[in-house]
């Protein structure tokens, strides 16, 4: 039915072949309407969506369409599948987009896989990457999430066996840039299957950690870490603990300023006294460098009341503090609900009471106020 190696004529309005994808009584054909939309690509290079004449034609094959994406072969994902893809996502308002490349993230072959996720997100300020990223993805974990899940679920099934070399590091990618949710859940999950994949392959946790520690989200290179670290500690083979030692401190401790991510700090600096127990430290990394106390962070910044009072709003004709200063600088609910309740919680003792046992604290306590009293 297809001449001259195109299509066109064939999936035509007239086409000897329309009758299984236009028409009212298409949906009969709906399964063969996803063969089509897998086999014109891999044919012929062309996307089943492209062979229709009408819009609404269009619309009526969208999920033939998508079930495509997944069974097709992974190199006919083309820039104009993905633009085609983002044409109906805008249109119906699912975000198609997201779950799509998550779903492909895993494939060497698909040219849209972690790699091209990885170049899209990091070059992007963090307040954007939120946004278009991290806001996205857990609004699909709280619809069906069945992408995320997929991931996650196969990795920590899987994780401990053989997996494709490169198949694994776009995994480890992917659930990377995972950990930077706000969804407790996600990232926790997120991190556990990193740590199954990192237990087997210290190689690919050091390239990780060297891959993301320039990224500006300390909540990303903390949980790249912490997998490192406790997969690190589950297994008693010492090969590439090295080097695993050497990429952690270069990602932390040979950073001018030190990051001041307090867990940041914390899984790196486990990561190299592990090795350094385990006598594999390499000699050049100084662990007394990895140890408190570390260095001062940036001093707080001082805010005078004249700066604070310079924001305001209009209200009806007058001039009134702005709301969010107001909410958290004049006792406002904020400062009531959330800062007072935390900010009450610090225990009054002097700063050289500060890490003392309540055994020390009791008999500096009892020296003081009974023993000049034996009276009481």
């Amino acid at each position: 039915h297809v001449a001259n190696g195109d299509p066109a004529q064939a999936f035509g309005k007239s086409g000897s072949l329309a009758q299984y994808v236009i028409g009212e009584r298409a949906y009969r054909f709906a399964g063969i309407a996803e063969a089509f939309a897998v086999q014109l690509p891999e044919r012929y290079g062309v996307e089943l969506l492209d062979v229709v004449e009408r819009d609404e034609d269009f619309w009526n094959l969208e999920h033939a369409f998508e079930q495509s994406l997944l069974w097709r072969r992974q190199d006919v994902f083309t820039e104009r599948t993905l633009k085609l893809l983002e044409r109906w996502a805008e249109t119906t308002g699912r975000d198609a987009v997201i779950d799509t490349l998550l779903s492909v993230a895993t494939e060497p072959d698909n040219r849209f896989n972690a790699d091209y996720l990885d170049g899209r997100l990091r070059p992007m300020p963090m307040p954007e990457r939120d946004q278009r990223w991290s806001i996205r993805v857990t609004s699909s974990v709280e619809g069906d999430g069945e992408a995320v899940n997929t991931l996650i679920e196969w990795v920590l099934v899987n994780g401990l066996d053989q997996i494709e070399e490169n198949r694994a590091r776009l995994a480890a990618v992917t659930l990377a840039w995972l950990t930077s949710l706000s969804h407790r859940w996600v990232r926790d999950m997120a991190t556990k299957a990193l740590a199954c994949l990192f237990v087997n392959r210290r190689k690919l946790a050091a390239s990780l950690i060297e891959q993301f520690s320039g990224v500006d989200d300390a909540y990303v290179l903390d949980r790249v870490l912490a997998a490192a670290y406790g997969a690190a500690t589950r297994s008693w083979r010492n090969e590439g603990l090295a080097e695993l030692a050497r990429a952690a401190f270069a990602a932390v401790f040979g950073q001018d300023p030190m990051p001041t991510h307090v867990l940041v700090r914390d899984h790196a600096r486990g990561i190299i006294e592990l090795a350094a127990n385990r006598s594999v430290l390499p000699s050049e990394l100084p662990i007394h460098v990895a140890r408190p106390p570390y260095p001062g962070g940036i001093p707080l910044e001082t805010i005078s009341e004249e700066t604070l009072d310079a924001y305001v709003q209009d209200n009806a004709g007058g001039r009134f503090r702005d709301e969010i200063c107001a909410s958290a600088v004049s006792d406002g609910d904020f400062a009531r609900y959330e800062i007072d309740s935390r900010a009450g919680r610090f225990l009054l003792l002097p700063l050289d009471a500060h890490g003392q046992s309540m055994r020390e604290i009791y008999e500096s306590w009892y020296a003081q106020a009974v023993a000049p009293h034996p009276e009481r």
